[in-house]
């Protein structure tokens, strides 16, 4: 009966995690390209093809929003002296501010995708996989997040 309720225990206690972030590491894009083929390496491509097409999303609309923060923000940033030509516009200050934020987001990205993959030992299979669909679901998440600006609706 001890090893019983002992292998329950163990078993739940190993389980639980997965529970916690099995909406980072699991995703549409995985399913697709490990439903379609039986071969690993195929596999592995679409997955590696699938995060890049992803960040390149994000990057592209990251320089999109950077340059509508720009074009459409031209006032003074400073509004104590506005006729200075040496201050910033209110886009230029920002754009700069919103271009640090992405640095800190891609770290911040890489980190936290490194640690709901660590739960899978890395030499699985699944490792790389886990890895880059958590990936893809923040890249979805934080285009959601630019848009959520409405940096479009200040034509």
């Amino acid at each position: 009966m001890k090893k019983i309720v002992k292998a329950i225990i163990i078993g739940t206690t190993l389980f639980i995690p997965f529970l916690g972030a099995a909406g980072l590491y699991e995703g549409e894009e995985s399913e697709a390209c490990f439903g379609s083929s039986p071969d690993i390496i195929l596999q592995d491509n679409c997955i590696t093809a699938a995060v890049e097409k992803s960040n390149k999303k994000v990057d592209a609309l990251i320089r999109e929003t950077s340059k509508q923060i720009k074009a459409y923000m031209p006032g003074p940033f400073d509004y104590k002296d506005p006729d200075n030509p040496d201050s910033p516009t209110i886009g230029e200050v920002y754009n700069q501010r919103f271009l640090k934020a992405q640095v800190s987001w891609k770290r911040y990205k890489a980190e936290l995708c490194l640690a709901v993959a660590g739960q899978i030992p890395e030499e699985s299979l699944t490792y790389q996989r886990s890895l880059d669909q958590c990936e893809m679901n923040l890249n979805k998440r934080h285009m959601a997040e630019i848009r959520a600006m409405h940096i479009e609706e200040l034509k």
